[in-house]
């Protein structure tokens, strides 16, 4: 859109004076003149420049602007020669350049020369010689070509103008004024430049680099980014025919359905969520590539903490690959889908509702394990480590990247056998061991989460999920009205206490909901180990600060 940006200009006191003063002399600027002989004049005179110009060889055919002829031409006159003023003849001709009038409208005098070209606003020393300039310009206009090819020059540049001039010239041009046809090249271009300044400032999709404005990639560009991909793919390409048949439903989550599968002799997990789609899936709306996008960042950013220095850790679960998919469901998905179905009976909706067009965002991480919520535990020393570890996890990711997970139930917590004895995470720089007593912990599921990297804030705004904090029958739900109110419903803020409630959460699922096959003396150690943790924990700050004060870590 284009917006008539035309600003007046103010006129000098003296051109009004010097315009009163000729009235009585003003004539149309561009009707026939009535003295034959000034007109002669003017002709025989530019003839004369001309010839003289070619001689010195100052016109180099059409490599000379008219701006340069027309100064070479004004050195050749006598100074003492001022009968005709020249200033008026340069500013005359330049105005034939970028638009010149009809020779059956008039300009009044000194008014006509002020409207017409911005190039004036220079000259108004030479304000009171309006009739002369008009006169000038006559003769210059009907002199051979040279009026003519100056306004093929410009004829471009008007037509880009003519949008903005038209709007702005109401208010530019007094009623009844036939100046308003004559708008200067050199104005509207001023138009132009103002054109969109504070709007780009506004619209966070586009930036200007030097002279050229640049479009910031849309949310879908950003996510095929983070895919490696230019344009969504087939389930084929992505799951080749050989993953896709050992594939078997392991979860699900009201965000979509979870497989197991091998793909080159390791066990990965593909985590399988609709997106964009105009209709509910398992009774909410489809995320946009706007909402997934923090997951996909989160997730990636946790998973390459292993790699850490000062702050590392192996409990986030490894992210293998993020792709974005198009088409419908697999049939060999839908199956496994009816085999879960069949056994703990699916509270989602049959993935058969999806057509050619529904994408997906897919995750292929390392396979975690079992979740919490499901999985064996033989005795309360494995429990310690589980809470052990989930805390490390939690302080690292803290100091590293001000990180909250906001949804760490016992579904979002994996635990898996192995055979290392202790796992060892880094933080601010020191080791800490943590006996595994055989098992190892992987955090999964960043769809609530915050973090800050490099200066750059993501989260999931929760504010007006009033759901999310109606649920009642567990103490998960107790949580996320805890959380909010910690927060006060401020979600971009940073607030790591919120950790050490799914911390509070997670050592009480541990003490009263786990089943435990041993009842030993280190079993019962552990449990005492586990309800003193849990008496301490919410007096805590942070993960960070459980981990380096709690007696649950001494050695």
């Amino acid at each position: 859109m284009r917006v008539g940006c035309r600003r007046l200009r103010k006129k000098p006191a003296h051109t009004e004076a010097s315009k009163q003063s000729t009235d009585s002399r003003q004539a149309p600027a561009c009707s026939p003149l009535e003295d034959d002989q000034i007109v002669a004049e003017c002709k025989v005179r530019v003839q004369k420049l001309r010839e003289n110009l070619l001689k010195q060889n100052h016109i180099l055919q059409s490599e000379v602007s008219v701006q340069e002829r027309f100064d070479a031409s004004c050195s050749l006159f006598d100074a003492s020669d001022h009968s005709l003023n020249l200033q008026s003849v340069k500013s005359s001709w330049l105005r034939s350049r970028d638009k010149p009038c009809d020779t059956n409208e008039g300009l009044e005098g000194s008014d006509a020369s002020d409207t017409c070209s911005e190039s004036d606003t220079s000259d108004s020393d030479s304000s009171g010689t309006g009739v002369e300039g008009a006169e000038n310009l006559s003769a210059i206009v009907e002199d051979e070509e040279v009026a003519e090819e100056t306004v093929e020059e410009g004829s471009d540049d008007e037509e880009e103008g003519d949008e903005v001039v038209e709007e702005g010239n109401e208010e530019s041009t007094p009623a009844g004024d036939d100046s308003r046809n004559c708008v200067s090249v050199t104005e509207t271009r001023r138009s132009e430049s103002l054109e969109g300044g504070s709007l780009e400032v506004l619209t966070p999709s586009r930036r200007k680099t030097g002279e050229e404005v640049v479009e910031e990639p849309s949310p879908r560009d950003r996510v095929l980014e983070q895919c490696g991909q230019d344009a969504p793919l087939p389930f084929t390409s992505v799951i080749p025919p050989s993953v896709m048949k050992k594939c078997v439903k392991i979860g699900e989550g009201v965000y979509g359905e979870v497989f197991r599968t091998t793909r080159s002799g390791n066990s990965v997990a593909l985590k399988i969520i609709p997106i964009e789609g105009d209709f509910e899936v398992n009774d909410e709306p489809q995320k946009t590539f706007t909402e997934i996008l923090p997951e996909i960042v989160i997730s990636n950013e946790l998973s390459g903490l292993r790699n850490g220095t000062e702050n590392s850790t192996y409990n986030f679960c490894p992210v293998r690959s993020v792709s974005c998919v198009q088409g419908c469901y697999p049939p060999e998905l839908l199956k496994q889908w009816d085999v879960f179905h069949e056994k703990k009976t699916s509270e989602n909706d049959r993935p058969d509702i999806f057509g050619l067009e529904q994408l997906y965002i897919l995750f292929e991480f390392g396979d975690g394990g079992c979740d919490l919520e499901s999985c064996k535990l033989k005795s309360a020393a494995e429990g310690v480590s589980v809470l052990q570890q989930v805390a490390c996890a939690l302080a690292v990711a803290e100091e590293e990247m001000k990180f909250e997970h906001r949804d760490l139930h016992v579904g979002n917590v994996l635990v898996q056998p192995t055979d290392e004895t202790t796992v060892t995470v880094t933080l601010n720089g020191t080791p800490v061991f943590i006996d595994t007593h055989g098992v190892q912990v992987n955090i999964i599921d960043f769809t609530l989460s915050r973090l800050t990297k490099d200066g750059c804030t993501v989260f999931c705004d929760l504010a007006s999920d009033d759901s999310l904090f109606e649920g009642k029958g567990d103490y998960q739900f107790d949580i996320y009205r805890m959380m909010k109110k910690e927060n006060k419903n401020h979600w971009e803020a940073f607030h790591p206490h919120t950790n050490v409630m799914w911390l509070h959460y997670l050592c009480d699922k541990l003490i009263n909901r786990k089943r435990y096959s041993a009842n030993d003396r280190s079993h019962r150690e552990a449990m005492k180990r586990l309800r003193q943790a849990l008496q301490n924990l919410l007096q805590y700050q942070s993960a960070a600060h459980f981990v380096l004060e709690d007696a649950l870590f001494d050695s």
